[in-house]
């Protein structure tokens, strides 16, 4: 097994939050399905149980131009760090 750089170990350590996502998605489906059989009112899943990752599907997807200046930045660095 090769070696990981340290870009793809960064990479895991940030999507580290996530990995139960699945698990906690399926329960709040079966929280949702609980609550809603005994409410009138049309309820959602997030609005049973909030979640962290429900906030970021409101964010803006518009990037700006140092957004786009960083990211090719960083691209170069990493593009340096892989091919010497």
């Amino acid at each position: 097994m090769d070696k990981m750089s340290d870009y793809e170990i960064n990479d895991i350590i940030d999507c580290l939050p996530y990995s139960d996502r699945n698990g906690w998605e399926q329960s709040r489906l079966l929280a949702y399905t609980n609550v809603q059989i005994n409410s009138k009112k049309k309820l959602s899943p997030s609005e049973v149980i909030k979640l962290p990752w429900d906030k970021e599907e409101t964010m803006s997807t518009e990037i700006s131009n140092e957004d786009i200046e960083r990211l090719k930045e960083k691209a170069q660095l990493i593009s340096k760090n892989i091919y010497g």
